[in-house]
């Protein structure tokens, strides 16, 4: 009886470490969020922050990609740029003589042509990944969602792997369909054998 005692123990502890190490090692995955609150008190922890950590799968199951989101905030950027140059070069048609108005002019319709091509990318770029971000505050997405506490941060246990984390601030929107809810930002990063900090900072 006590020898069939001691086996049964014995295979209990055998299996016990043999789930033990069928277990993946997780490692974390944290994010700090702030947001530029003024010129005078310059960053503040953007608490509420939205993150969302995807694999490869996941984004194939939303319909789109890293390239596909990379696009949309650099057509974001540029189309930014193109009104800078727009108003700058209005700005100085009124300060040199009539003689070089014509040059002036050109920067200003080129400004408008780079305006009108990023506008149009924004547009159709975004409403794809605003249609993804839509997804992700459902239900389905909890498991992959987590919010930064009063200091900006957010951490998430995962296993080794390739990542890509999706941050939707809570303080800082853009008037487009992919961050009507608040702006977004998107890295990628590969989980090995160590935990990872990753900086999120959302300008105006």
């Amino acid at each position: 009886m006590r020898f069939s005692t001691l086996f049964c123990a014995g295979l209990v502890a055998c299996s016990l470490s043999a789930k033990a190490q069928d277990t993946p090692t997780k490692y974390t995955v944290k994010g700090v969020v702030s947001y530029f609150f003024n010129k005078n008190y310059g960053d503040k922890p953007d608490t509420g922050a939205t993150a969302y950590v995807l694999t490869e799968e996941d984004m194939k199951t939303l319909n789109t990609s890293y390239s596909q989101i990379y696009r949309y905030l650099l057509a974001y950027v540029r189309a930014e740029s193109a009104t800078l140059e727009a108003n700058s070069a209005t700005l100085k048609r009124a300060r040199v003589p009539r003689s070089q108005r014509a040059e002036v002019d050109k920067e200003i319709e080129d400004a408008k042509q780079k305006l009108v091509q990023q506008t149009l990318l924004i547009k159709q770029v975004g409403d794809s990944v605003g249609t993804a971000i839509i997804k992700l505050g459902m239900n389905a997405w909890d498991a992959k969602r987590v919010t930064s506490d009063g200091n900006g941060v957010f951490s998430k246990k995962v296993v080794p792997g390739k990542y890509l984390v999706l941050v939707v601030s809570a303080h800082r929107q853009h008037p487009t369909m992919a961050e009507i809810s608040g702006q977004v930002a998107v890295k990628k990063v590969e989980v090995k054998d160590d935990d990872i900090e990753l900086p999120f900072k959302f300008d105006l």
